[in-house]
């Protein structure tokens, strides 16, 4: 990808815009990555052709600093793919999910999220840290599914939450 599509593609999963001028930078290893301030934070971009795009979400105004906030990618962990496989046993009338990108905070209690493609549509699948257990939201266009997930697997306190209450 070239410079403004890679750019392109930020935009698009971090749903932020770029403010300033993006820079391209060599990595200590040697990779390449862009750099770059959002309205949200800065971003440092690598795309790598069998690793796919990682992005590192990094605090700071002015100038970025070293700590980072998340990550964004776009391949697949195994964990996306169990994800890909719960959101149909809850969702039965979804059928197989494509990943798109994903989002890692580095914050333990903080929110991680998924997004997925279907014939049926968009799925995003966000999870956080309760303690041992994993409590998660699917989210359907309007419609909202929570569930937590207990430390053994078992999936518990599954509802559906009224459009009305969003």
């Amino acid at each position: 990808m070239n410079l403004f599509e890679v750019v392109q593609r930020v935009v698009e999963i971090t749903e932020d815009r770029v403010v300033g001028k993006p820079s391209p930078t060599t990595r200590p290893n040697g990779d390449s990555s862009v750099t770059f301030r959002g309205t949200k934070g800065w971003y440092d971009v690598v795309d790598l052709p069998n690793q796919g795009m990682t992005i590192l979400f990094l605090e700071g105004r002015d100038k970025p600093t070293s700590k980072i906030i998340g990550i964004y990618y776009t391949q697949p962990q195994p964990e996306d793919m169990n994800a890909a496989k719960l959101i149909p046993q809850i969702l039965t009338a979804v059928g197989s999910l494509d990943f798109q990108y994903g989002y890692m905070s580095t914050d333990q209690n903080g929110v991680n999220w998924k997004r997925f493609i279907s014939s049926s549509g968009e799925f995003v699948l966000k999870t956080r840290k309760e303690g041992a257990n994993t409590v998660c939201e699917i989210i359907a266009g309007a419609l909202v599914v929570t569930m937590k997930i207990m430390a053994n697997g078992v999936v518990e306190d599954i509802c559906e939450i009224p459009t009305s209450r969003l």
